[in-house]
Order: C-alpha cells, then sequence, then structure tokens
C-alpha cells in the first residue's frame, strides 16, 4: 500500500480511506484503539474485485461522417 494513497481521519470517526485501490490492497485490514481504560481490536478483509480500466494507449480526435435525419452527411469531430 502506498502512503500518498492513504488518508486517515482522527475526528471524532476514525477513518481510512485508500484512493485509487487495487488488487494489491486487498488483505486483512486490522484496526487497534487503546487508551487509559483498555484496548480494543477488529480485523477485516477487504476485497478489491477489478481495478478502474485506464487507457494504454492516449485517445486522439478522430474525424467520422454521420448521417443526419434529413439523410445527408454531417461532419462530425
Amino acid at each position: 500500500m502506498h502512503c500518498c494513497r492513504v488518508e486517515i481521519s482522527e475526528q471524532l470517526v476514525v477513518s481510512l480511506t485508500v484512493s485509487e485501490c487495487t488488487v494489491e490492497d486487498s488483505g486483512e485490514y486490522l484496526v487497534r484503539a487503546y487508551n487509559e481504560y483498555g484496548e480494543a481490536t477488529s480485523t477485516t478483509q477487504v476485497n478489491v474485485l477489478f481495478e478502474a480500466p485506464a487507457f494504454t494507449v492516449p485517445p486522439t480526435d478522430q474525424q467520422v461522417r454521420a448521417p443526419s435525419s434529413t439523410g445527408q452527411s454531417q461532419h462530425v469531430t
């Protein structure tokens, strides 16, 4: 897990946000809370099933001719 993708908020509720997660972020996560009165732990299993699609080749402008409702071709870019 990359530290620049993790945000920990410590207001009234503590939360962990992993942005742009990948399949490699799947696994068991453990949280441990403690203070002068004691300690508590909890674990959860996170499964990232797929990654967001990404372009392997940058898109380029294309020009095509599309028919119009009048039957004449229109130039579209």
